[in-house]
């Protein structure tokens, strides 16, 4: 009878993993499918190195290349956003449930449970934001533009498959921090907070939970996705995330480590609410 129970136990914790497997993927892939946008925009106006705004960042991007230009870079998130949201939410259950079960009070086990998730998922999707940026930092018309294929043929040659680790430690990183503090602020306020028994105030709440945890995230994690973003361009001066930082300052100040800050929070702001109750729902 006890064997009976614990299979039982057993098969409901795979059940659940496997469930948060598939929810985490399709809250990634809508996610990515209503935000492109804003990453093209992020990612062009943290290569831009002199004084021009975002709104002429926006506005030149629109006016050379097109609206369809907004989506250059699509292909790569769509190939791993999905895989990539789903280890987020596996890994996050699991490294939560070994720091919890060897002695870490539950806040600090979510807090290191997502810097860890988000460090391994830094490490899977390295070489697909590398391809992402170089396509994104390209200025041709979007059907000129390098395919996900022709892009990767380059960088092979330039140096092998050891290309393909550009701005590894720099990804790994930003992505740790961010998830670092998303997961702490969002579910430390859920599992502080009263749930509401209206259903669309609890969604409310849900959601406003999320975009908070998103915009702290992406305020905090700032300065190494600008670092990011130059050693995986096509300026060669970058190729460290601590050189990067250093030169990006002595060059620029201190302001230039929040170049895309707006646009980063338009995207991942809502796309941390909406990962969240896609997830949950």
């Amino acid at each position: 009878m006890a064997n009976t129970t614990e299979n039982k136990q057993t098969y409901s914790l795979t059940y659940l993993r496997s469930m948060r497997l598939i929810s985490g993927a399709t809250a990634g892939f809508v996610e990515i499918c209503i935000m492109h946008p804003m990453d093209l925009i992020k990612t062009r106006f943290q290569l831009t190195q002199g004084k021009e705004t975002l709104i002429q960042c926006i506005r030149g991007t629109w006016m050379r290349e097109g609206f369809l230009a907004l989506y250059k870079g699509i292909l790569p998130p769509i190939m791993y956003e999905a895989p990539k949201r789903a280890v987020k939410f596996f890994c996050y259950d699991i490294y939560r449930d070994i720091c919890y079960n060897n002695g870490a009070p539950l806040p600090l086990a979510i807090t290191l449970a997502g810097l860890l998730s988000g460090s391994t998922e830094g490490v899977l999707v390295a070489p697909f934001e590398l391809v992402k940026v170089m396509q994104q930092a390209e200025t041709l018309k979007f059907t000129q533009s390098s395919s996900v294929i022709g892009m990767s043929k380059i960088l092979y040659q330039r140096h092998g498959l050891v290309a393909f680790k550009q701005g590894l430690t720099a990804t790994v990183t930003r992505n740790g921090l961010w998830n670092m503090v998303y997961f702490s602020v969002y579910h430390n306020i859920n599992n502080y907070s009263k749930k509401c028994d209206n259903s669309v105030l609890e969604f409310g709440r849900r959601f406003s939970t999320g975009l908070l945890a998103g915009t702290l995230a992406s305020t905090f994690n700032i300065w190494s996705d600008v670092a990011k973003s130059r050693i995986q361009g096509p300026d060669p001066r970058y190729y460290a995330l601590a050189q990067s930082v250093a030169l990006i300052y002595k060059e620029e100040g201190m302001k230039a480590l929040f170049k895309g800050w707006v646009p980063k929070v338009a995207r991942l702001g809502p796309g941390g609410a909406i990962m969240m109750v896609v997830n949950e729902s």
